[in-house]
């Protein structure tokens, strides 16, 4: 395994967190907590030193989509909708990097997106 960064060790929509997200509790998250957006414009990043990541989270009839970035180089579409509650899975994985320091940007594009955490490899 590798080192963990949840929810808190990200930078929330830069300052206005009260404005774009909430807090959430619950069994769907890894460590029983994180955060949802609350508008579309609300993005979180995490900052690392690796080699390589896996973004976890929920999916859900409550959650739509997102764009991911390392770096600033657009990785696609993250999709966290599902006809039914599961519990935190790997949504987004890229392995094999030159290790070296990262900031992986999610931007909410459609509904709210749920902020678990990032595995650190």
């Amino acid at each position: 395994g590798g080192l963990w960064l949840g929810a808190g060790d990200a930078i929330l929509s830069a300052g206005d967190v009260p404005d774009k997200w909430e807090p959430v509790e619950g069994g769907g998250f890894r460590f029983g907590r994180g955060a949802a957006s609350l508008r579309a414009d609300s993005r979180a990043k995490w900052n690392f030193v690796g080699a390589g990541f896996a973004v976890n989270a929920p999916k859900g009839p409550e959650y739509g989509t997102a764009r991911a970035y390392l770096n600033g180089e657009d990785l696609g579409v993250v999709d966290f909708h599902a006809e039914k509650p599961e519990s935190s899975q790997a949504v987004l994985e890229r392995m094999g990097l030159k290790t070296a320091p990262y900031a992986l940007v999610l931007k909410d594009i459609q509904g709210r997106i749920p902020l678990d955490c990032i595995e650190i490899y």
